[in-house]
């Protein structure tokens, strides 16, 4: 017996319709992104609502190859996802890399062409996760690629939602239709799970949740839900009036009423994601005059929306190499609605004639597709590796510069003498700097830590690390040193002094909880409990040292008085505490200078600055150890950075500083010999 049955894969099929609304949702939230990296700094919540689009487009893909061939080709999706992405991405990455080296200065080289590499393989999201976590690079400028974690997060969305299909069908045992519910379920179970993730770790550690992928996880599937949900509602005129223009509303707004820099992308992020799905919703009325989707399907919008991609991809290094050129960081109006002009001419020029030839070029057949999709993962291997290639040279620039600069301050005497911190004591410095003997090389600065942080508690960990320096003898000396990372830089640099001192040096350093300090977290609290139980009880520790950052932090009598009551406890068991004091903090115009200006010209002083403007903000564990009247000594090392009320950033042939306000390790060891007299001439044995 026969029947003309229509097969499984014809039913339930998803209807397809153009939405021209969503080209101009997309438009207006490139030109948000652009317009806030441009003028305002720190992000406008339009790439959310990127993610939800992706989402929404790439969910319907994905459903549209179950009704068509009652599977998922993930070859053929991937494939075309490539031909579609690469092409400009790749294009402004190697432009970027040619311009690292042309209009970038040296000493931000490295790390620009490190998250180049990162951008080519899809992983600068947690390439910069890491670096929004590690003072190694948290306080460096913006590179030219930055942007592209988004990118990077997408990428990684696209892999993850062709295996979560292919489970799906797997589950239903290749039935089409059961397996669209099952997706479904398995979306409302990421989208859950995700936003829980995504609210409790960025209440534990925002900059790094900004970049997680499995906390940015929720708004693609948010996107995906709608695009099982939308071909099936049809609102009411007045509800999807209202509905468009308040998500329409909302996602203008939102960067203007939210502090979206220190709180995405926890709950708050809910606002441009929902404003996303309300202005997709209410598109069922986009050729109804007066509704917000109808203003986004107007032509010029669609066009924009067509070009917002390479928008985006664009924008981001003409503004970074614009600051870098020019050498302001402050873009004039007609300059920055220069940059988007630009931004919109490259997008048309590399998608009519990169992206579009080889997209089209790879839909004819099987083989072409393959090629191609080959082709651009070949240029993209190819740009990781210009990439390594360029850092190893840089690398061998710095190191050679550096040789050369130190071998001429060895065989010259007078230079010697005065390395360092030695010129800000010493007789006779004056004039012995020169610009082609400063150390250490501008390519090589971000990077010359002395090792500071490798026994470093990140912002994020839940246990105090520790280490033990210097001697071990039964006789040393019981020295701990407690702070941030300024106090992690003073541990790097008695590294080499506590074994001749015949001192037991234990660090209990940190970022985001400091010992002594109010306590801000359960995760604090457990730090500072793990280093109280090593300062109060068993032996007590002869000597305690304090040290923390100025910061961008007012006067607070909470964290003086905080401060008074910890070393309180502490004296209390025989353990005397000294203070010392911080550097000064570079104004945000002295950091950029001393990027942006020669070597001569900051060796003859051009990026000085005044002792005022350096010590604005508060040195508190200093005004906490004046109100001991001496109980606390405090160890001023204020005249190893200025001089008749003047700063440098500069001394004896050493940079001082490799960024706003953390040292050279090469200073911090020229310090440590007068650091740590002067400690010993308060220290009461």
């Amino acid at each position: 017996m026969t029947t003309n049955a229509v097969p499984a894969t014809s039913q339930a099929r998803m209807k397809r319709v153009h939405r021209p609304e969503i080209e101009g949702l997309r438009a207006l939230a490139a030109l948000l992104v652009a317009v806030w990296h441009i003028w305002v700094g720190g992000v406008s919540g339009g790439v959310d609502v990127f993610f939800v689009v992706s989402g929404l487009l790439i969910t319907t893909t994905l459903l549209t190859q179950l009704d068509r061939f009652g599977r998922v080709r993930p070859l053929m999706f991937l494939g075309r996802l490539i031909r579609r992405l690469l092409p400009q991405a790749l294009l402004v990455l190697l432009v970027v890399i040619a311009g690292v080296w042309v209009w970038m200065p040296d000493v931000l080289r490295d790390r620009a062409l490190r998250e180049v590499f990162a951008s080519a393989l899809y992983f600068e999201n947690w390439q910069l996760a890491e670096s929004a976590v590690d003072y190694l690079d948290a306080e460096d400028p913006h590179t030219p690629v930055q942007h592209f974690w988004a990118m990077s997060v997408q990428g990684q969305f696209y892999v993850l939602w062709a295996v979560l299909f292919l489970i799906a069908l797997a589950l239903a045992a290749g039935r089409a239709a059961r397996a669209k519910r099952v997706a479904f379920g398995l979306l409302i179970g990421v989208a859950t799970v995700s936003f829980a993730y995504s609210v409790w770790f960025t209440s534990v550690n925002q900059p790094y949740a900004y970049f997680s992928t499995f906390a940015r996880a929720w708004e693609f599937a948010i996107g995906a839900i709608v695009a099982f949900a939308i071909v099936k509602v049809s609102l009411p005129r007045g509800v999807a009036l209202v509905l468009g223009w308040t998500g329409l509303i909302g996602v203008v707004s939102c960067a203007i009423v939210l502090d979206v820099d220190n709180q995405f992308p926890g709950a708050v992020a809910l606002w441009p994601v929902l404003a996303a799905m309300m202005i997709l919703f209410a598109g069922t009325e986009r050729n109804t005059l007066g509704h917000a989707p109808w203003l986004l399907s107007r032509r010029p919008l669609v066009w924009l929306g067509g070009l917002s991609y390479g928008i985006y991809l664009w924008h981001f290094p003409l503004v970074i190499f614009y600051r870098h050129i020019t050498g302001e960081h402050e873009i004039p109006i007609s300059h920055g609605l220069g940059i988007i002009v630009a931004s919109i001419a490259l997008s048309w020029v590399t998608t009519r004639f990169i992206e579009t030839p080889l997209r089209v070029y790879g839909d004819r057949t099987s083989g072409t597709r393959l090629v191609a999709a080959l082709a651009l993962v070949a240029v993209a291997v190819a740009t990781a590796g210009a990439t390594v290639w360029s850092r190893d040279a840089l690398n061998a620039q710095a190191v050679q510069q550096q040789e050369a600069a130190l071998e001429e301050l060895a065989s010259d005497e007078r230079a010697a003498e005065c390395f360092g911190a030695a010129a800000a004591v010493a007789d006779g410095c004056d004039g012995v700097q020169r610009g082609e003997l400063l150390v250490p090389a501008r390519g090589d600065l971000l990077a010359d830590t002395a090792g500071a942080y490798g026994c470093y508690t990140a912002a994020e960990a839940m246990d105090i690390t520790t280490c033990r320096l210097g001697a071990e003898g039964e006789d040393a000396l019981r020295v701990a040193i407690v702070g941030n990372s300024h106090a992690a830089m003073f541990a790097a640099g008695l590294r080499d002094e506590a074994e001749e001192l015949g001192w037991r040096l234990d660090t209990f350093v940190g970022n985001g909880c400091i010992w002594g300090e109010p306590i801000s977290s359960e995760r604090c609290e457990r730090r500072q409990s793990q280093i109280d139980d090593q300062l109060m009880t068993g032996a007590p520790y002869d000597l305690l040292l304090v040290t923390t950052g100025r910061g961008d932090r007012e006067h607070s009598e909470e964290r003086v008085s905080a401060y008074l009551d910890a070393w309180e406890a502490v004296e209390a068991r025989g353990t005397q505490v000294i203070a010392v004091t911080d550097n000064p903090r570079l104004p945000e115009d002295v950091s950029e200078c001393v990027v942006q200006r020669s070597l001569d010209d900051i060796a003859a002083g051009a990026c000085d600055f005044s002792l005022t403007d350096g010590t604005r903000s508060p040195d508190l564990v200093a005004v906490a150890a004046e109100r001991t009247d001496g109980a606390v000594p405090l160890v001023d090392t204020m005249d190893l950075f200025c001089r008749d009320e003047m700063c440098g950033v500069a001394q004896g042939n050493v940079l001082m500083y490799r960024d706003g306000h953390h040292l050279t390790g090469t200073y911090v060891r020229t310090m440590m010999p007068y650091v740590v007299e002067r400690i010993e001439d308060v220290f009461v044995r």
